[in-house]
């Protein structure tokens, strides 16, 4: 329940200093209050990099503006997940070589994929970037690990998918191209119904009297938080880009430990960018570096599903057609978008439409139509 116990021990043996270091120690008041006794010397140093080597990015709507928001009220919002896997895919495609892409949890993971694999964005990311996913065996995991940087090494780049608090978050030393971005899905924070959560903070609203449980709850997701993101920058050679993909961050003001703070300037002005400006700040970050893309890509990819909206059934069932009226006005939208700028092969058996077919038809029921198949067949979408 509390680390004091330990350090009083030290201290009633004799110990004449106790030196604690780590990167993710701030805020050092509420770590001095955990650890029972006073630190009367306190250094929080600046990093060994420069403001270039260093790109933190905000992204609080992706680009149709649905809200990312990790809140649990939040997480039975289908636009919520659609959101996050068109914004990762676009990320993806301004983004060179290794990606780490952190969840609160597991079943963070799977949930995010089921929505995406069910609106075949799961498609479009993989066909930008192998995927690989941590494994909670030790074993697995470095067979993953392998994989993934030999991906990394032969292919256009890669994407490891872990949890905050996982293995590839904690002491994992993956520098350079192995990891060129680190992308913050959802705030890290604990289990709140896990016993020893509960417990903890009743603890802390019994005994301590510098932090209550709640305060103790909200430290615990900025470290995780902090044991993330540093996983980006690992020698003073290095460079790589913070993307926090979660609304309520803008909340938090002293969320990222004081060495990142430094380089996190014009936050506001960050927060109200647009969609577009974001991923064209990304890409030049990534061109001074000379690891940029070789060609400009789209904001928008063709092809790409249109976004769940209103009168439309769930992402699941996208494919069937509007639920109500087919002139909705999100839905009309989304039509004219396909219209214009789906680009894929129509294959012999006449599944998907071709572009010459859907740039001449007029009709948007119809172009609707065209795009259901036959049940366990798939589309054959090619970004």
């Amino acid at each position: 329940m509390t680390p004091s116990m330990a350090i009083k021990s030290l201290k009633a043996l004799g110990v004449y200093n106790i030196i604690i270091t780590s990167g993710t120690l701030s805020p050092l008041e509420s770590f001095e209050g955990e650890m029972g006794i006073p630190f009367p010397i306190k250094l929080q140093s600046t990093h060994v990099i420069s403001k270039n080597q260093l790109s933190i990015q905000p992204i609080f709507n992706d680009s149709n503006g649905i809200e990312l928001s990790g809140a649990f009220s939040n997480r039975g919002n289908v636009k919520y997940y659609y959101g996050l896997g068109s914004t990762i895919y676009e990320l993806s495609k301004n983004i060179p070589k290794g990606i780490f892409i952190f969840f609160s949890s597991y079943t963070a993971i799977n949930t995010c994929m089921e929505h995406w694999k069910n609106c075949h964005l799961w498609n479009f990311i993989t066909g930008e970037k192998q995927v690989f996913i941590e494994p909670r065996s030790k074993n697995e995991f470095n067979a993953s690990l392998n994989d993934f940087k030999e991906a990394v090494d032969k292919r256009s780049g890669a994407i490891f998918m872990g949890v905050s608090r996982g293995k590839l978050s904690e002491g994992m030393d993956l520098g350079d191209d192995y990891c060129r971005a680190v992308i913050i899905i959802g705030l890290p924070y604990p289990a709140a119904y896990d016993p020893k959560v509960v417990l903890k903070k009743k603890y802390m609203d019994d005994f301590n009297p510098k932090i209550n449980g709640n305060s103790w709850y909200m430290l615990q997701m900025k470290r995780a938080l902090n044991q993330s993101v540093g996983r980006v920058v690992r020698h003073k050679d290095d460079y790589g880009a913070i993307i926090i993909c979660d609304s309520r961050f803008k909340n938090l003001s002293d969320g990222l430990s004081r060495w990142i703070q430094a380089f996190n300037t014009n936050m506001n002005a960050k927060i109200n960018e647009g969609f577009g400006a974001k991923m064209t700040s990304i890409a030049n970050f990534y061109k001074q570096h000379g690891t940029g893309a070789l060609v400009q890509r789209p904001i928008r990819n063709e092809g790409v599903p249109p976004p769940p909206s209103i009168g439309m059934k769930p992402c699941a069932s996208m494919a069937q057609g509007p639920a109500g009226k087919s002139n909705d006005v999100e839905v009309q939208s989304a039509f004219d978008l396909m219209k214009s700028s789906y680009k894929t092969n129509r294959p012999s058996n006449g599944v998907s439409p071709s572009a010459a077919a859907l740039k001449s038809s007029g009709d948007s029921k119809s172009i609707f139509n065209s795009l259901n198949y036959p049940t366990g067949k798939k589309r054959n979408f090619e970004p």
